[in-house]
């Protein structure tokens, strides 16, 4: 199954663009996770839902390796 994650930092700004390019790989709206919060909280609700949904041989897609967190420390802990 296709997944994919989008993240902004403040409300002020718009996820439209990371959606539409995601959209490009076949990925259905109802698998697009978003949070609209700082990446360096790792408590965030969009990519805590995605990840508990997902199973051995799926696909994640994301905009920017950015999105999933600010630095290498978080990238290579989430879970």
């Amino acid at each position: 199954m296709l997944f994919a994650y989008a993240r902004v930092s403040t409300e002020n700004q718009n996820l439209a663009s990371q959606i539409d390019a995601i959209k490009l790989f076949g990925v259905e709206d109802e698998n697009i996770y978003c949070d609209k919060d700082s990446g360096k909280k790792t408590d965030r609700k969009g990519l805590t839902d995605m990840l508990g949904r997902l199973r051995k041989g799926d696909t994640v897609y994301f905009y920017d390796l950015t999105r999933i967190g600010r630095n290498f420390k978080h990238l290579i802990t989430v879970e």
